[in-house]
């Protein structure tokens, strides 16, 4: 896939100075070979001298494209290298609209404290009434003008950061998003959208979607979701295998900080990887950071005071009739129960996911399911053929491929509306094409 990791995200940054490199103005980084983005008020500091960035242990002399003569409604500028032969990596510019509240991001750029460039980590907190993105969480020292915010979760540049809250205190900053980008900057955009038109969009063909922004189709089901926790319950989570219960888990994880109405810390377990009590109360411990040790850990009424002092949104994933009777006993099911069952202000609200009723998966609890009453069931159902056909044409509009109607016959059909069946059979029809 067209992304880049925090290692890739340094080599195509640069530091951006004047009089042969005595004088540091601020960072930029590369958004095509040879073109490099930065801020609009860190070339003004050369104040008509000579631009040149170091990178790579040599500087070279820029020439400038645009720079923006009102800081104040565009804080851009666009350099080019001189020597046009020189080929350089470049990032891969998010081409989404908009950044969900709670993302992890990843930044890179030359802090007047750290000549030879620092890093920092961020989480992007919204935006602001002028449209720059938000985040927090880290010192935004002078000098990190001009520099990339990565988005961990996509892989992709975000924004570029221009705004710092306080060079002494770790209190974050502003950015300008892609989007304003791409509205300035025609070039820019169309060399970006080249790029991801080569890249199967048909991806992931398994597994949890990471990047939240690619999950289609479930906007009801999160809705409902939310409003089942907003109004004190936990939820149920039913689907077979393929219909996106990880993905779904993912997003409600990220989302929870905005949509929460009490704040709640998420804890994710996987039951792929929980075989008995032990595992389940010291990876649970571990995370909500109770100290404990694997072969005693606090359970039971000790447990029970350690949590009250926190509120987590508790996901568990996996959940499935053959793990059940060996990593999910009755006495986890009774405590968990006892901790999520305590109203709107309970230390816990669940959410599991599970391939089957809860009824039908938990038969040795009795008649009732062990969360009845405690979790409300969200099922998710294949798609329909609306879905299906708006699902590939949303994948489809970033690249010049329309798929024949017989072949989107042969996905409905074949699929029975499997979100992974579809996108894996999509995946297949794409590759025909390139």
């Amino acid at each position: 896939m067209n992304k880049i990791n925090k290692e890739e995200l340094k080599d195509c940054t640069v530091k951006i100075c004047h009089q042969r490199g005595k004088i540091h103005d601020g960072s930029g980084f590369f958004v095509a070979s040879g073109l490099v983005l930065t801020c609009a008020h860190v070339c003004k500091k050369a104040k008509g001298n000579p631009i040149e960035i170091h990178w790579k242990g040599k500087s070279y002399p820029m020439k400038v494209k645009y720079c923006s003569d009102n800081i104040e409604e565009l804080d851009l500028c666009l350099l080019e290298l001189e020597n046009s032969a020189i080929d350089t990596p470049f990032v891969y510019l998010d081409l989404n609209e908009t950044i969900e509240t709670g993302i992890d991001l990843y930044n890179f750029g030359y802090p007047e404290k750290y000549p030879q460039g620092d890093v920092a980590t961020f989480k992007s907190i919204g935006y602001d009434g002028q449209g720059f993105l938000k985040f927090k969480e880290d010192l935004v020292g002078s000098g990190l003008s001009g520099s990339p915010l990565l988005n961990l979760n996509s892989g992709k540049v975000c924004a570029i950061i221009v705004i710092t809250r306080d060079t002494k205190k770790n209190l974050g900053g502003r950015g300008i998003p892609t989007q304003t980008i791409f509205e300035h900057f025609p070039e820019v955009k169309e060399f970006q959208q080249s790029l991801y038109s080569k890249e199967n969009p048909f991806l992931p063909l398994g597994g949890k979607i990471e990047d939240i922004s690619l999950i289609f189709g479930r906007e009801s089901e999160i809705d409902d979701i939310f409003e089942y926790l907003n109004s004190g319950s936990g939820v149920a989570l039913i689907g077979e295998s393929g219909m996106g219960k990880s993905s779904l888990l993912n997003a409600i994880k990220i989302q929870s900080e905005s949509q929460l109405k009490i704040s709640r810390k998420p804890i994710y377990l996987d039951f792929g990887g929980i075989f008995n009590d032990n595992d389940f109360y010291y990876q649970l411990c571990s995370k909500v950071g109770i100290d404990c040790n694997y072969e005693n850990p606090p359970k039971g009424g000790a447990l029970g005071e350690e949590l009250e002092k926190h509120r987590l949104l508790f996901l568990l994933d996996g959940l499935r009739k053959d793990m059940v009777w060996e990593g999910f006993t009755n006495p986890v099911r009774n405590q968990l129960r006892a901790l999520a069952d305590k109203g709107k202000d309970s230390p816990l609200r669940l959410i599991v996911a599970a391939d089957k009723p809860l009824i039908d998966l938990f038969a040795d609890s009795g008649a009732d399911s062990p969360f009845e009453n405690v979790c409300m069931e969200v099922k998710l159902n294949p798609w329909d053929e609306t879905t299906i056909r708006n699902f590939i044409a949303n994948r489809l509009v970033k690249t010049n491929i329309s798929f024949f109607e017989l072949e989107i016959q042969e996905i409905i059909g074949e699929t029975q509306g499997n979100p992974r069946k579809i996108m894996q059979k999509c995946y297949k029809i794409y590759q025909n094409y390139c």
